[in-house]
């Protein structure tokens, strides 16, 4: 199955330039290595993250490092790739501790620099910015993904 990730991949940068197994893991880069808006996102298998709410988003992706290493996709479960940060240490990061406690079905999937942290909030991508303790609704996965992902491939080019 073909996850938002990787569907915007292929529409912004065009198909996967390098496939490599790497133990259990199959990796796909998007754009050459010295690219410095390279992305990879990491495979174990078909049925990819076991978190229903995030199913569209990852497809049969696991674990991702998205616009040149600014973005890191959480690995739901081992293996995790070097690099990656695994999802439930988002639940034991000081830095999110206020969070959890306001919302408590919020799942986060994704961060930028550990200050920015993207999750699932009741079917909406939500942003938190650590430095400043706000929760910001982003939006729909469809819309909002693309838009982080963006955002973060721009300064990377720049």
């Amino acid at each position: 199955m073909t996850g938002i990730i990787e569907q915007y991949l292929c529409n912004r940068l065009g198909h996967w330039v390098e496939e490599v197994e790497q133990g259990e893991l199959v990796m796909r880069r998007w754009l050459p290595k010295e690219d410095p808006m390279t992305s990879r996102l990491f495979y174990k298998s078909p049925e990819g993250v076991a978190v229903p709410a995030l199913q569209r988003v990852y497809g049969s992706a696991h674990a991702g490092i998205l616009a040149g290493r600014a973005l890191k996709l959480a690995a739901f479960g081992p293996p995790v790739p070097f690099g990656v940060p695994e999802a439930v240490g988002y639940r034991r990061a000081p830095e999110l501790a206020n969070v959890f406690e306001t919302s408590r079905n919020l799942v986060f999937f994704m961060d930028a620099a550990n200050v920015y942290f993207y999750g699932m909030s009741d079917g909406m991508v939500v942003q938190y910015d650590a430095e400043t303790d706000e929760l910001d609704d982003s939006g729909p996965p469809e819309s909002a993904i693309p838009t982080i992902i963006d955002s973060w491939l721009e300064a990377a080019d720049s």
